[in-house]
């Protein structure tokens, strides 16, 4: 048999289609042509960042937000993305022997736990579940309480890439791929616990599985027999607090790495895994050969199908 294309369903990034380089190479060039920029750009720079930048910036978020006082640029400093800048917020603006806990969303963004560790916080992060209308603040507020208790006995420069770009297609993939899970996934009892509130974008889906599949056999099984890669929902159990809130029978799957006309592909392979896990067991070639499993591009009759993105084969 040949082998079969890997389609990863759990790297998080975006297509490389999707990378705005000749953006940012127009960017490059005029900044480039200005020593007054290019010069201490090149070199260490100030710390805040460009003045330039922090006062487009600031512009940008006062004309956005209306806020009662003007945002001023001594507000703003630029940092290399998200993770530079919750590490930044940790060293200026924590004490990891004053702060308790760390409450956390889960299933939370596991890249993120490393970060609060290495700031010290190891042990004191406290998993906090969402219910339909976001996190459970019940849940949230009870667990302070309990918390301070414990603690008294004890002593126009938006950016139009995303906007006209990312924004379009994340939410076109999207659709494609739930498009591909109501019509392959659904039918097999997979559910989809999160409430999309009308918002289509994003980078991941959240599946639960039909009892009693687990997630880490269903990953396992998937990359074995079909070459494609799914996130098991243990990955994203916040660390030494899994007892209260886990997700063995849960798969994350992301919609922005691979190629949209193999979204829907990836989905048939995965349901194909999971049929074959509540059949009792993985089938061999045999099984396809003798027509007990369709193969991609065919319904349960045989027939030749539509996919979620509107493709035909």
């Amino acid at each position: 048999m040949a082998t079969k294309p890997l389609i990863n369903l759990l790297r998080g990034w975006p297509n490389t289609s999707l990378l705005p380089t000749a953006v940012i190479k127009q960017a490059a060039d005029s900044v480039l042509t200005r020593p007054d920029v290019a010069v201490p750009g090149l070199l260490y720079g100030p710390d805040p960042g460009d003045p330039g930048a922090r006062k487009s910036i600031a512009a940008w978020l006062t004309d956005f937000y209306h806020p009662s006082e003007p945002v001023t640029d001594d507000r703003i400093t630029v940092t290399g993305g998200a993770s530079q800048n919750l590490g930044c917020v940790l060293q200026f603006f924590t004490d990891p022997i004053f702060t308790r806990n760390i409450w956390i969303s889960s299933p939370a963004y596991f890249l993120a736990f490393p970060i609060f560790e290495d700031a010290g916080f190891h042990r004191k992060l406290r998993s906090v579940p969402e219910n339909g209308g976001g996190v459970d603040v019940d849940f949230l507020r009870q667990e302070i309480t309990k918390s301070e208790e414990k603690a008294k006995r004890d002593g126009n420069t938006e950016p139009q890439h995303i906007y006209g770009t990312l924004q379009p297609a994340y939410a076109a993939r999207y659709r494609v791929m739930m498009a591909a899970i109501e019509k392959h996934l659904v039918p097999l009892g997979v559910r989809l616990p999160q409430s999309d509130g009308g918002v289509a974008g994003g980078y991941f889906l959240w599946l639960s599985l039909p009892s009693p599949l687990k997630g880490a056999e269903v990953a396992r099984v998937a990359k074995e027999r079909e070459n494609l890669i799914v996130a098991e929902g243990g990955m994203f159990e916040v660390p030494g607090d899994s007892a209260k809130i886990n997700f063995p029978c849960d798969i994350r799957l992301c919609f922005s790495w691979e190629a949209v006309d193999r979204l829907g592909e990836g989905i048939e392979r995965l349901a194909r895994v999971i049929q074959q896990l509540q059949r009792g067991g993985v089938a061999d070639d045999k099984d396809k050969q003798s027509g007990m499993l369709p193969e991609a591009g065919e319904d349960q009759s045989g027939k030749l199908g539509q996919g979620g993105g509107g493709n035909y084969w």
